[in-house]
């Protein structure tokens, strides 16, 4: 039951980060919603005046919501790769759970994928953070 708890817990919450992207705007590189600024969600940048290996993620995401894959990539190239895996996780606990198949999360290769891309991200990261 553990397992089908932390798929749901997933899809909600992946859910939730779609909503955000598709009713988000960036204006002048800061994060709206409904309006409201969101400021600096990165701590990194704030405290030490660096890129961090995901900065321009959250504004990658806004980007992908509104459909505009350029953009997207300006803003991080790992976004494109991390929002696909999102997509993916999304529709596979979806039909894990109307098929009855085991749950997404306690399958062997699930912990590995999610390891990977994420790395991935973080390589891009630091790549990009090298050379801006």
């Amino acid at each position: 039951m553990r397992n089908r708890a932390t798929d749901l817990l997933l899809a909600v919450s992946i859910f939730a980060v779609m909503v955000v992207s598709i009713t988000a705007t960036v204006d002048s590189g800061a994060v709206s919603v409904a309006g409201e600024g969101l400021g600096s969600s990165c701590w990194v940048n704030s405290v030490f005046g660096i890129l961090c290996p995901y900065c321009g993620m959250t504004r990658s995401f806004i980007a992908l919501g509104h459909g505009d894959l350029l953009l997207s990539l300006s803003h991080h190239p790992g976004g494109i790769l991390l929002f696909g895996l999102a997509l993916w996780i999304f529709g596979a606990v979806v039909i894990s759970a109307l098929r009855r198949l085991p749950p997404l999360s306690s399958r062997s290769f699930f912990l590995p994928v999610v390891q990977t891309v994420a790395l991935t991200c973080v390589v891009i990261g630091v790549f990009r953070s090298l050379v801006l």
